[in-house]
């Protein structure tokens, strides 16, 4: 406790002639990390603003049968984009477009791509279509791999399907019916309908009864 007013006075000129410098450094530390993390969202908002526009410019272009428009967009927003989610849209849109013109190699490649900058959550999006894409060039294990690869619940069902049929492809018809089996049993868990999965179970069924 001080005596008077004027020891106090003194007793805080003292302190902060021994501490000022601490506390002037790290209110300007504090903010140099406050202004350089608003620049920091604000830029990368800028970024992302720029990035939907571009894409929104892409789905146009596919929209209108615009070619030229729709690589060129897919390239830009690859090359100066890739570090956002729209980088690796451009890409899945880029592998459709190949897919669709019946380019299996440079949809596998854009899909590669997409894998390489996708984050967790689009991963196995992409894992699964690139499975499908070895799946339709009779690139067997390396369809099953893509499907191991997926970590994430929610794709059980296609996954378990595009399974069955890559077994089935192999002639594996026991693997197969159990990849089916399961797809199935998963879709009823989810409240899914599945004809297909029971149309696919039955014709294999027939098969072993045929056979």
């Amino acid at each position: 406790m001080y005596d008077t007013e004027q020891e106090q006075i003194e007793a805080i000129k003292k302190w902060w002639s021994g501490n000022g410098n601490y506390v002037i450094g790290a209110v300007l530390v504090a903010l140099v990390a406050f202004f350089s993390w608003t620049f920091y969202q604000n830029a990368s908002q800028s970024k992302l603003e720029a990035a939907s526009t571009l894409y929104d410019d892409l789905m146009t272009a596919v929209e209108n049968d615009d070619a030229d428009t729709v690589a060129a967009r897919i390239g830009n927003l690859k090359s100066d984009y890739s570090d956002t989610v729209y980088g690796v849209y451009a890409a899945l849109q880029g592998a459709k477009q190949a897919v669709d013109s019946g380019d299996l190699t440079a949809a596998a490649e854009e899909l590669e791509w997409a894998l390489e900058n996708a984050d967790d959550s689009l991963a196995p999006v992409v894992h699964l279509r690139l499975a499908r894409v070895h799946y339709s060039a009779e690139n067997y294990d390396a369809a099953l791999a893509e499907l191991d690869a997926i970590d994430r619940e929610g794709f059980e069902v296609p996954s378990h399907e595009l399974r069955g049929d890559i077994l089935l492809s192999q002639g594996d018809v026991d693997a197969a019916r159990s990849a089916y089996q399961t797809a199935l049993e998963e879709s009823a868990q989810q409240g899914i309908n599945a004809p297909y999965l029971e149309m696919k179970l039955n014709d294999l069924a027939t098969e072993t009864d045929e056979a």
